[in-house]
């Protein structure tokens, strides 16, 4: 198992669930209400820049991928998104590579889908250099 924080969502449904930030939590080994709601922001990347403001004086750089075709590295803590269980929209859940490590939602039932990932890395050219080597 890796080193995360198991935090789960406090608010439900879309667009106000914070299944997402709970994930954030989980990772960074926040309380929920350390962080804010970055989803429900509008249909373009305004979560993705919240995100990434909220993270620069911490260190860390979201990347966002589609998942067709790509799979993160088996060990990296990542964001796992795709299909919720419960409804026609998004749920987030805290992976391992493209494995389930922690769902937030109560239900534990995970993603119909998985969609794309978020990986946070370090925030700095050689860090994230390091990274990605």
């Amino acid at each position: 198992m890796q080193n995360i924080m198991r935090v789960d969502q406090t608010l439900f449904g879309h667009p106000n669930g914070n299944c997402f930030s709970a994930c954030i939590a989980s990772v960074l080994h926040l309380p929920i209400e350390n962080v804010p709601s970055f989803m429900g922001r509008g249909d373009g990347g305004e979560w993705f820049d919240a995100l990434a403001e909220w993270l620069k004086p911490r260190g860390l750089y979201p990347l966002f991928f589609n998942l067709k075709g790509w799979s993160p590295p088996d060990d990296a803590v990542c964001i796992l998104g795709g299909k919720s269980p419960r409804g026609d929209f998004m749920h987030a859940v805290v992976g391992v590579g493209a494995r389930v490590e922690h769902d937030p939602h109560p239900s534990r039932a995970g993603l119909v889908t998985m969609d794309d990932v978020t990986l946070l890395v370090p925030y700095t050219y050689q860090r994230f250099a390091e990274v990605l080597t």
